[in-house]
């Protein structure tokens, strides 16, 4: 119950600065909002609804890729992570706080999105336990790569660049808003080593958007989850939880 207790008080802590930033929200928005928009206009309605399931996973893995590192650092930075860490809040939990803190700060938007999807026939609600489970694990993997950039670098402005490629690497260049058939065949390997790319196509056939075989539906969920896997392993062996 302790850890609980702790877990929620960090969580809001590290919460209330962009709940007081409602503007931050605004800008966070902005990316998918803008894709869905002009994937309205380009290729019509069935284009724009791959922008809206990939916004799910943009939002879930952003939020930990690009969102997260900026404000560990600025932790970190403070001497405030020492502090944490030195205290009965264990690092694993002090990552979580901070984790579970930028979830709850996009989950409005995410549920908005959820039930626009149901509500327009783009999701059933058998199909939402499934879509869940799939950001949950995005927005687990970008966290710990969010936090691992954080602790890895020490200036502010070097974190920020290193978030945001990474964030144009995970969600913006592979087909999260697009759809993988897009990619010629013989180069559709390349996106699929990334998990955002195996994320989208598992809510598109959640979706109905997509087909797949059962061999490749076990691909992806694989993919997924040794991604997530190998992420939270490296950043709990090799994250620099103090500075030097």
């Amino acid at each position: 119950m302790k850890t609980l207790n702790r877990l929620a008080a960090m969580t809001l802590m590290f919460l209330r600065p962009a709940l007081r930033s409602p503007l931050l929200t605004l800008l966070v928005s902005m990316l998918p909002i803008s894709f869905i928009v002009i994937f309205q206009m380009i290729g019509g309605a069935e284009l724009s609804r791959h922008a809206l399931y990939g916004s799910l996973i943009v939002f879930s893995t952003n939020v930990g890729i690009v969102s997260l590192p900026q404000l560990a650092n600025a932790y970190k930075n403070r001497s405030l992570q020492d502090m944490f860490v030195a205290s009965p809040v264990s690092p694993m939990l002090y990552a979580a706080g901070m984790g579970l803190s930028r979830l709850a700060w996009v989950a409005p938007g995410l549920a908005i999105l959820i039930g626009a999807l149901v509500y327009t026939g783009g999701l059933t609600l058998a199909s939402v336990p499934g879509v869940l489970l799939v950001v949950v694990v995005t927005w687990f993997t970008g966290t710990m790569i969010g936090f691992s950039t954080a602790t890895l670098f020490d200036s502010p402005q070097t974190v920020g660049m290193v978030a945001n490629m990474l964030g144009m690497l995970f969600s913006v260049l592979p087909p999260v808003y697009y759809p993988l058939e897009l990619i010629p065949p013989a180069w559709r390997w390349l996106p699929m080593v990334l998990p955002t790319t195996n994320a989208a196509q598992l809510v598109r056939v959640a979706g109905g958007l997509a087909e797949t075989t059962p061999v490749m539906l076990a691909v992806h969920w694989t993919i997924l989850f040794a991604f997530a896997f190998a992420c939270g392993i490296f950043t709990f062996r090799k994250a620099h939880w103090r500075q030097s």
